[in-house]
């Protein structure tokens, strides 16, 4: 994908466009409406550092969250792979600490930093390793189940793999909050770094066709 081709500005204004109307078209149910939800999942870097400074690359971060995405699905619907147009639309970005300005870590000294990190065992803390933002569409006809799943999505998150740090969820309530979240989101396409102009910075979550594997 070339990051470049196209202005950050109309790039993301194309993502909400979209976002909101399969928002519109989920308007059927006049008992329930539907709901965009923002994720944050981190990950604790389970491997040294790559030449290209990278410790997981977003390809693999992205991975770990459509095998998530996946999980998610089973808890959410039944015969989900017969129900492709009830699975959430989900946008997801990747981003770097390197665009937040102030870092819970930054003013501590290493050996302050160390004793903080409860992850003593890794060279980084999460808060300096990829992590993903994501948008998520759930129907009106979800939303209910959803919010009862939500207190356990960080565990399953966990669960799924070694590298599965932590997962933040939280409801955007208007459409004010929705284009703040893809802003802050996306960030990282506005101006990526030279090493990573030729990464993938964002997906649409592929619609699962098929149950979790082992």
């Amino acid at each position: 994908m070339d990051q470049t081709s196209v202005p950050y500005d109309h790039l993301v204004e194309t993502h909400l466009e979209h976002l909101t109307r399969e928002y519109r078209h989920l308007l059927i149910d006049t008992a329930a409406l539907p709901q965009f939800w923002f994720l944050t999942v981190t990950f604790i870097p389970v491997e040294a550092k790559r030449d290209d400074h990278i410790p997981i690359p977003p390809r693999r971060c992205f991975g770990f969250l459509e095998r998530f995405y996946v999980r998610l699905l089973s808890r959410l619907m039944n015969n989900f792979e017969r129900k492709r147009h009830r699975q959430p639309l989900t946008y997801a970005y990747i981003d770097y600490p390197i665009t937040k300005r102030n870092k819970t870590f930054a003013t501590l000294s290493p050996m302050e930093q160390f004793r903080a990190n409860r992850f003593h065992f890794h060279a980084e803390h999460p808060e300096r390793t990829p992590h993903i933002h994501s948008i998520m569409l759930i129907a009106p006809q979800l939303v209910t189940r959803f919010k009862a799943i939500a207190p356990q999505l960080e565990c399953l998150f966990q669960s799924l793999g070694t590298a599965n740090c932590t997962l933040h969820i939280e409801p955007l309530q208007t459409n004010d909050d929705l284009r703040r979240a893809i802003f802050y989101s996306s960030k990282l396409l506005k101006r990526p770094p030279r090493s990573l102009r030729d990464i993938d910075l964002y997906t649409v979550l592929p619609k699962a066709q098929s149950g979790p594997s082992m």
